[in-house]
């Protein structure tokens, strides 16, 4: 299943959205808010063409919040993360993606396991909780726990 860039980053953009409910004390460029359910930021807007590919896969939905701001709400959010999670899973213990097919969310599956593989390739930034860096599945290298949305 072949996943565009634009498509992929969206996907990371929603993983590692900062829940406006539980602030890290950081700013970020997506953001997710418990109450509308709706994620927003340049991350996640910048993007039309991955935000008709996220729409036309079923996934999400565009939508306008009550203050005028846009963004996108998914469908199944709790199947989404876990798929994400699990395509982390799939790649550290140096499985394949033809798990995604017994998933929920096959494309969010891929995409976790797509993230994680380029992030060990080219040795990406540490995600740490003590400076806001999150991603829904991964490790924060400060805490040694897994960070979930």
């Amino acid at each position: 299943m072949y996943i565009s860039k634009a498509f992929f980053n969206l996907l990371v953009a929603i993983a590692t959205a900062h829940v406006k409910q539980r602030p890290l004390g950081f700013s970020n460029l997506s953001n997710y808010d418990e109450e509308t359910n709706l994620y927003t930021g340049v991350e996640i807007t910048s993007s039309k063409k991955a935000i008709e590919s996220i729409e036309k896969a079923g996934i999400a939905t565009a939508r306008t919040d009550e203050f005028g701001n846009n963004g996108i709400e998914l469908v199944a959010r709790p199947d989404f993360l876990n798929s994400f999670e699990d395509g982390i899973k799939s790649a550290r213990t140096g499985e394949g993606i033809e798990y995604s097919s017994y998933c929920s969310c096959p494309i969010a599956f891929i995409s976790g396991h797509q993230h994680y593989t380029a992030y060990k390739k080219f040795k990406g930034m540490a995600y740490r909780l003590d400076q806001g860096r999150v991603c829904h599945g991964m490790e924060c290298e400060d805490t040694g726990e897994v960070w979930h949305q």
